[in-house]
């Protein structure tokens, strides 16, 4: 990071729909581009909201949501619910979602052979609860029969729509896997297994996130100018994927369980426990950034508001009003104590007072499904449990977004650079997936290449962000090109670079390490420190500037005592030293 830091104030807002801009083009077939997802967007590589990112979160959510709700729809089934029409039919209001996804790409026809498909096998998976209820044998196995049938056609249509890009005999098999956990968590629900059915709940949960992973990049490559060339198959993506899967199994599994406390269920310890795995999953999710002692806070305090819940929950079955204010004081208390946290751990990237108004949104929704379905009215009840689903992707945005800027490093790919390794691997890869600098070829970085000055100022300039792809400034120097008048300028006006004429850069003369040090130790205003250096070949001009590098750990000499102040400094060195007062807190 750099000293004069500038915090990230992320939005906690996303979309759950499917059909987003990322989606919007006139109806064109796109398929014939040979476009590839490529490095011409590796400067969106750190990015958590590219289109094909924003892409996957939408086909995973929907899915996953499927998933949990066919679970659960079947769990109604088998226990003559008086909500199971309205379980049904959130079920396939979300089935609707999916296929207007699915006509955006691929017309409307395409969209409705799809929905006509899908909602096949809900009905099929419906039969078998009907004929299991019934103890018809024979009906249950037609059921699976046309189960069978039902993954031979879904496959066959996303071969043929993704032109061979998912081929057929994989989706099959993935299906298969799909359909398995489904009847497994029915099968076990209904024979009184229940840690069992939630075990299988939150594995069907997961698997589909993973088919959405799946069908979002064979989606990308087959249209690379929806995406904007951008890639979803990124440590960024994936980040805000498994954030996004925790954060709205969540609230799912939330909702669910409440019901099951009011009703009093046989299932209601193990519908608990479920939600309460994962919360541990979140937990250590959160442990993996922040370290164990953060990740124990956060349970802490997370595991708290579902205790609030259940008191709720128990206040409500007791018609007990001021156990329920006592509940609702207590959420609110919570809302303060986890928005602090997650403020106090990115750094301010997330400010507490949006993090407040998501929770306090987050709970609204949890409390208004429970109240609907307590008093009847399963309408609202499941709209209730749809937006808290859908709500739940926006924490999972604007944590990944903050956890990706806070820890950059983290979350870098491979270059296409065959030259560089050790050393300057991961600043190489900071400052190329950055748009910080790029190579000298495709394949070859340069790293023992010496810098010009005019190259030099681009990179400095732009790793300082005093530039952007957008700015206009003229500098006063005539020798300066086109593409580097932004970057002297801004540099020239904050006192941080001078030329060697009043009208005259040297833009094109090879910088020294005693001129980098002198310019990155004022562009990133290093500390002052009383700590000399101990090099001998220091001039008066560079001693400060060097000292401060030397003590903030960015420079070393090319001995123990000489820094070569007059060297010239390498593309790999001056890539080095960015990176590292990039990194510096």
């Amino acid at each position: 990071m750099k000293f004069p830091k500038n915090v990230l104030a992320l939005p906690l807002a996303a979309s759950l729909m499917i059909p987003t801009a990322a989606f919007a083009h006139n109806g064109e077939d796109h398929s014939g581009s040979t476009a590839p997802i490529q490095a011409a967007a590796h400067g969106t590589f750190l990015l958590t909201d590219t289109p094909a990112a924003e892409l996957r979160i939408g086909v995973e959510t929907a899915l996953t949501e499927h998933g949990f709700l066919a679970v659960e729809v079947m769990q109604k089934g088998a226990d003559g619910a008086e909500d199971f029409d309205q379980a049904a039919a959130a079920l396939f209001a979300n089935s609707d979602d999916i296929a207007a996804a699915i006509s955006t790409l691929y017309g409307q026809e395409g969209g409705a052979a799809f929905l006509e498909i899908w909602n096949s096998h809900i009905g099929y998976l419906v039969d078998y609860v009907t004929a299991a209820n019934a103890g018809d044998q024979a009906g249950m196995d037609q059921a699976l029969a046309d189960l069978e049938e039902y993954k031979t056609e879904q496959a066959a249509f996303f071969e043929s729509a993704t032109d061979g890009r998912l081929p057929a005999a994989a989706l099959e098999e993935g299906l298969t896997m799909h359909i398995d956990q489904l009847l497994k968590a029915f099968d076990a629900y209904k024979a009184g297994d229940f840690e069992t059915a939630y075990m299988q709940e939150r594995e069907a949960i997961h698997h589909m996130s993973m088919f959405g992973e799946t069908l979002s990049i064979a989606v990308a490559d087959q249209f690379p100018t929806v995406v904007q060339n951008t890639n979803p198959d990124t440590p960024a993506a994936d980040l805000r994927s498994h954030l996004n899967h925790l954060f709205t199994e969540h609230a799912g599994l939330a909702v669910m369980a409440m019901q099951d406390g009011i009703d009093g269920a046989e299932s209601f310890e193990q519908s608990a426990g479920a939600l309460l795995a994962n919360a541990d999953d979140l937990s250590a999710a959160v442990a993996s950034v922040y370290g164990e002692e953060a990740g124990e806070a956060f349970s802490d305090i997370w595991t708290s508001h579902i205790g609030y819940f259940v008191d709720y929950v128990t206040a409500t079955a007791e018609n007990s009003k001021s156990g329920r204010d006592k509940a609702k004081a207590d959420l609110d208390e919570y809302i303060v104590e986890q928005a602090a946290f997650l403020e106090a751990a990115t750094d301010g990237r997330i400010p507490a007072e949006a993090l407040e108004a998501g929770l306090t949104e987050h709970v609204g929704q949890l409390l208004s499904a429970f109240d609907s379905y307590v008093t009847g009215d399963y309408d609202t009840a499941y709209d209730a449990l749809r937006e808290s689903y859908a709500h739940m992707t926006m924490p999972a945005a604007g944590l990944s977004a903050a956890i990706v800027d806070q820890f950059p490093s983290e979350f870098l790919g491979d270059t296409p650079f065959t030259d560089v390794s050790g050393r300057y691997q991961d600043a190489v890869a900071y400052l190329y997936f950055k748009t910080i600098t790029n190579g000298l070829t495709d394949t070859r970085y340069g790293v023992d290449q010496p810098l010009s000055r005019i190259d030099a100022a681009i990179m400095i300039a732009k790793s300082t962000e005093m530039i952007d792809s957008d700015s206009t400034m003229k500098s006063p120097f005539t020798d300066v090109p086109a593409r580097g008048e932004a970057a002297v300028a801004a540099l020239e006006e904050a006192d941080i670079i001078n030329g060697k004429t009043a009208t005259m850069f040297d833009s094109f003369a090879t910088i020294t390490r005693g001129e980098a040090a002198l310019i990155l130790a004022n562009a990133y205003d290093v500390p002052a420190t009383s700590q000399k250096a101990g090099f001998t070949d220091v001039s008066s001009r560079y001693q400060d500037a060097v000292n401060r590098l030397d003590a903030a750990g960015i420079v070393s000499g090319k001995s123990a005592s000489k820094f070569g102040t007059m060297d010239q400094v390498t593309r790999g060195e001056l890539a080095l030293m960015i990176y590292q007062l990039e990194m510096m807190e």
